[in-house]
């Protein structure tokens, strides 16, 4: 998750600094890769594996503070 996040750190840096539709898709797509690595699949997979008796409660807890940060 870290790499992920630092992935999509670095993908902002770069779309913000880009002059040109190449590197603007490939900043982009570098960002995309670091939010896919950092939210919602790798969190669920880290919750499944830690938690084994309440993994429901636990994902829902995890989901539901992913869609109060997000409002």
């Amino acid at each position: 998750m870290s790499a992920g996040a630092v992935l999509a750190i670095a993908g902002l840096v770069c779309a913000s600094r880009s002059n040109a539709f190449g590197s603007l898709l490939a900043s982009v797509i570098l960002l995309g890769v670091g939010l896919g690595g950092s939210t919602w699949l790798a969190s669920s997979l880290v919750i499944a594996n830690w938690f084994g008796e309440k993994r429901g409660t636990a994902l829902g807890v995890a989901t539901a503070g992913m869609e109060f940060a997000g409002w």
